[in-house]
């Protein structure tokens, strides 16, 4: 992984099974808007995965040098097409999204997170998608 960094993040959803449905729906492999995909890979996001227990989630991003997410809340600031991707997918999430675009401010450092759910291991967890299958 050299030249490469990752990082995992959580966020919650609301506890309401109809609106996690159809948050998976946005997120299936084909349903997620090109434009999303192309500003995940244009900000130096190499893979990003994000699996879930209940109403949490985790993502985990693998990323180049080259990425920060400053930058990416910038870039993503000037696309009305992000904001309004944004904006939509707040209706899942519980909390707002913090001055650097991540929601509930909880980036997770450490290698034990991914420990635990490298390759799904962990039985309750579910994989919600792969952008780069």
């Amino acid at each position: 992984m050299q030249g490469q960094k990752q990082f995992c993040l959580t966020l919650d959803l609301r506890d309401d099974e109809a609106l996690i449905q159809e948050y998976e729906q946005y997120h299936k492999p084909g349903n997620t808007w090109p434009e999303i995909i192309a500003s995940i890979r244009d900000s130096g996001i190499l893979d990003m995965q994000i699996y879930r227990t209940g109403t949490q989630l985790i993502m985990v991003m693998t990323v180049d040098n080259s990425f920060s997410f400053e930058d990416k809340a910038l870039r993503d600031s000037q696309y009305p097409i992000v904001k309004e991707w944004e904006r939509l997918m707040t209706k899942f999430q519980c909390a707002d999204a913090d001055a650097s675009g991540i929601r509930n401010g909880s980036l997770i450092s450490g290698d034990s997170l991914l420990n635990c759910i490298s390759g799904n291991s962990h039985p309750n967890w579910g994989r919600i998608h792969l952008f780069y299958d």
